[in-house]
């Protein structure tokens, strides 16, 4: 059953997206001639045929330059699907009513799931069915897709069952940071308080403790105002980033990603803010590189965010935050304690560090005691549970592995929820 419900997500999936390019076209009808990942064929009034294949979640079309078409294309079609479009409306020729693309998206999924309960009992008319019906609870509009070949759609070597994820092996890592809570933790309150479903999802996403994840936040965002409550720079920008996924989406489990991809383009630069035109030049050309870079890499599957809006938006600026802190761990081999740093002072800086130096502030670049200034906005009651859970990167199965952060040097402090001396909080 877990194959079947796999395969059924897929199709469903590729189903929708193929309607969605189809009303980006500006044709009045369109005849679907083939319906494959590999070599999907849409024919338009001029029979002229268009090629695609599904990557990613796109239907992305082919060159024909590319391809072979005696071997690859019909030379005769006994029969095909039609698809019209008018109007921003879809009609099948065996549709009883006509599909609004505004509620295509409505329940789609339920109705997809009950069109095919059972494999075996799916027909093979060479016909692509497409109706909509009343919920009348509801009254959502619910889209019913009967598909042909079902069988000659899905992919065969798919796994029968979902495996599951092994335990973790657990590590214990060590530091003597000094670790002092804070008298006033009012600033850690209103993280969580304003910011803590956000810090949860992203720092759970990569493996992150949400309790070292929330205390960073805090020693990072401003006392007063939203923006850039992660402290991001534009060092982040250009780079190509794949950070391993610990808990994925149902769609990832489905399509197998287990990292994530990221590229962030700079703001662009405002003229007035540079004396040297030379400087301005070699920016807006860094700009405009970066920008170029972004769309070749949208298409190998990469999220392309842009650093303006991550200054203005919280949770866009959690999420690269939670993903550069995890990128930072794995850039200094697991080791989470110069990981931390490296979120401050760079991988480059922090990788080849020892502990001894975290305690001393040997490490020159930005805050020489960034741990020990993060650590204080943990409770105390948290000092015994903050574990990481990463994946070895270095081994071909990539498996777990639980990190404990474990600390030498606790200071006790009676800390107030209520004191303000350490100065306006939003």
């Amino acid at each position: 059953m877990a194959q079947i419900d796999k395969q059924k997500y897929q199709i469903q999936k590729r189903l929708m997206d193929l309607i969605n390019t189809i009303q980006t076209m500006e044709e009045k009808k369109v005849v679907l001639v083939s319906l494959n990942p590999q070599k999907t064929i849409i024919e338009l009034p001029d029979k002229r045929q268009i090629f695609y294949k599904y990557q990613n979640g796109k239907y992305i079309e082919i060159p024909k330059d590319t391809l072979n078409l005696e071997e690859n294309v019909p030379k005769k079609l006994k029969h095909s699907y039609n698809l019209k479009t008018r109007k921003g409306k879809i009609i099948s020729q065996n549709a009883k009513k006509i599909l609004v693309p505004p509620l295509m998206t409505l329940s789609i999924g339920l109705a997809f799931l009950g069109a095919i309960n059972k494999q075996e009992k799916v027909k093979t008319k060479n016909e692509i069915t497409i109706e909509t019906l009343q919920d009348k609870e509801s009254m959502n509009t619910i889209i019913n897709l009967k598909i042909p070949n079902f069988n000659s759609m899905i992919n065969s070597k798919l796994p029968e069952t979902t495996k599951s994820e092994p335990t973790p092996t657990m590590i214990s890592q060590l530091t003597n940071v000094e670790v002092e809570s804070k008298t006033n933790m009012i600033k850690r309150m209103e993280t969580d308080n304003l910011f803590g479903q956000s810090i949860q999802y992203y720092a759970t996403r990569y493996g992150i403790p949400t309790s070292l994840a929330s205390a960073l936040i805090t020693q990072e965002r401003p006392d007063i105002g939203m923006e850039n409550i992660g402290q991001l720079t534009r060092k982040i920008c250009g780079e190509k980033y794949q950070v391993p996924i610990i808990i994925p989406t149902e769609s990832e489990k489905y399509d197998g990603i287990s990292s994530e991809k990221i590229f962030i383009v700079r703001d662009e630069p405002i003229k007035e803010n540079f004396e040297n035109p030379d400087s301005y030049r070699k920016e807006l050309e860094r700009y405009q590189n970066q920008l170029i870079k972004s769309q070749e890499l949208e298409k190998e599957g990469y999220h392309i965010f842009y650093f303006g809006d991550l200054m203005n938006d919280p949770a866009q600026n959690i999420h690269i935050s939670m993903a550069y802190l995890a990128h930072s761990v794995y850039g200094c081999n697991l080791n989470v304690h110069l990981g931390t740093r490296a979120y401050n002072s760079g991988i480059a800086s922090a990788k080849n560090a020892t502990d001894e130096d975290l305690v001393n502030g040997n490490i020159e670049i930005g805050d020489p005691f960034y741990n020990k200034n993060v650590l204080s906005y943990l409770y105390p009651e948290e000092l015994t549970n903050v574990v990481w859970t990463l994946k070895n990167i270095n081994s071909e199965e990539q498996e777990l592995i639980a990190i404990a952060m474990n600390f030498n040097n606790i200071k006790d402090r009676n800390y107030e929820y209520a004191s303000q001396e350490d100065g306006p909080h939003l």
